[in-house]
């Protein structure tokens, strides 16, 4: 009787040893949860600054990969570095979500006394139960926003080398002139060049702070880009120069058969003295 939990009268339970045993578990599990997701989010901000350069630490591996791709004609990070910083904030909040499917014990242990339900722990209302602002999730998403952005310069500064080459994505070789041998000349050069600035540009794998930057695959892509122009260039070159070569060899064939062949009279004799 004495820890009766099918008890059904409220005033009674009230009273009663069990309401006290239980308050007090109830009181202790928040404490500890709150203890929890307050030392989660503390781990999780200490963490984040770890990938800060110190002299007096080393830093951890890379958390998350980055790669340099095209598309339509422009070279970009994904994931998308916005993105990214949204889903980390999303996946912080997740942290104090998980209270919510956790009720007192009083509420479920003693069913028949239509116990008002509370949650173990909810940071994220006041004790009147209105929504408010839970201080340590905000500070540790501000902190975390802060070094992922601070992390990012390294992975931008190469960015924004890779991106001199952009042009090379839609670059179209126009009114290229064959026959000008110094200004194809100069256009394979500048290519071949390009080409190989791109491939000592970066290494394929780059270890920054929090990071990790993928370039084996865009310096390719570039890269043969850049040799393809120049080769367009090269075959124009040699195409035209096949074609004239084929011109002349025709006029000379042309001309020595003219010239091999006796005159039949004296009409072929002044057609030879005139094409002499």
């Amino acid at each position: 009787d004495e820890h009766n939990f099918f008890i059904d009268d409220l005033q009674q339970y009230m009273k009663s040893p069990l309401h006290r045993v239980l308050r007090r578990l109830d009181i202790i599990l928040s404490s500890q949860m709150r203890w929890f997701v307050e030392g989660s989010i503390k781990q999780w901000v200490d963490f984040m600054h770890s990938f800060i350069p110190s002299p007096t630490r080393s830093l951890p591996a890379p958390l998350l990969i980055f790669t340099i791709v095209a598309e339509e004609g422009e070279l970009r990070l994904v994931p998308d570095p916005e993105d990214l910083i949204e889903s980390l904030l999303r996946l912080l909040e997740k942290v104090t979500n998980v209270t919510d499917a956790i009720c007192t014990c009083e509420y479920e242990e003693v069913p028949f006394c239509n116990l008002t339900m509370y949650r173990l722990f909810d940071p994220l209302a006041d004790p009147d139960s209105n929504r408010c602002i839970y201080q340590p999730l905000e500070d540790a998403k501000r902190a975390t926003d802060d070094v992922v952005r601070s992390c990012l310069e390294a992975p931008n500064q190469v960015l924004r080398q890779f991106q001199e080459y952009a042009y090379l994505l839609t670059e179209v070789v126009e009114n290229l002139d064959p026959m000008d041998i110094e200004g194809t000349s100069e256009k394979v050069v500048a290519y071949r060049k390009a080409a190989v600035e791109v491939e000592v540009l970066s290494t394929s794998a780059l270890n920054f702070p929090l990071f990790q930057l993928q370039c084996a695959d865009i310096i390719e892509e570039l890269s043969s880009i850049a040799y393809g122009l120049a080769n367009h260039c090269l075959n124009a070159m040699a195409d035209c120069i096949k074609e004239r070569a084929s011109g002349i060899l025709h006029d000379w064939e042309s001309t020595y058969e003219k010239i091999k062949s006796p005159p039949k009279d004296e009409g072929e004799l002044a057609e030879l003295k005139e094409f002499m």
